[in-house]
């Protein structure tokens, strides 16, 4: 995106890399006000928010806390509208949980994060780290987050990415998203999971990138 004239701001959450800061007794309008931190500190009036997963809750917490300042949120494997099925919850919390082994983790990771034929690409996320105690505390956050004060994000224009072979954030959750609010616009991407930036870089890219230009125009 950077590549094609778009400034593109990214940050790490609480405990990952030099970002440092509680990850306990938070909500979703906590992780909020950090990205409005950051896009105060750049100077950035009016953004697009995207977020992934647990992301695209904070993005909608944040463009509903603050919808003057949005011009539209992206949202990739948005989760929380429809729950996903009973064996994929008890997987999920095997997968979060500090306590599970690195090798059982990576085997979640491959089970519950990627579409079949795509599981060596959890090879990735290994190297760039194991953060199962902060993906808890965000679990924890978002349920302390009563729905209404962040499902709908605002009233600007949302795009919505989901991988048709998504087992934690189920594309009919996307669906029932996207039929719920105006100006919001559904893509399904096939042969793809939860982890569909490793799976589908160059697809999300587009994607985003026509999202952005038809705002601008």
């Amino acid at each position: 995106l950077a590549a094609r004239n778009v400034r593109v701001i990214t940050y790490n959450y609480r405990t990952i890399g030099a970002s440092t800061g509680p990850i306990d007794g938070l909500t979703l309008h906590d992780y909020a006000k950090d990205i409005w931190r950051i896009a105060d500190a750049f100077g950035a009036k009016r953004v697009y928010l995207a977020g992934k997963t647990f992301g695209n809750r904070v993005v909608r917490a944040a463009a509903q806390d603050r919808p003057d300042y949005v011009r539209g949120i992206i949202l990739i494997g948005a989760g929380g509208e429809l729950p996903p099925s009973p064996d994929t919850v008890a997987l999920y919390r095997r997968y979060v949980d500090p306590a599970t082994p690195k090798e059982e983790w990576l085997k979640l990771q491959r089970e519950l994060m990627y579409a079949p034929g795509n599981e060596h690409l959890a090879g990735l996320d290994a190297a760039q780290g194991e953060f199962p105690g902060l993906a808890k505390a965000q679990i924890t956050a978002s349920d302390a987050t009563p729905k209404a004060e962040w499902s709908e994000g605002g009233a600007a224009p949302m795009l919505v990415l989901t991988c048709l072979a998504d087992r934690v954030a189920i594309p009919e959750g996307a669906l029932a998203l996207a039929k719920s609010r105006p100006h919001t616009w559904l893509v399904g991407l096939p042969e793809c999971g939860h982890n569909m930036l490793n799976e589908r870089p160059d697809d999300l890219v587009q994607q985003i990138f026509d999202f952005i230009t038809r705002r601008r125009g």
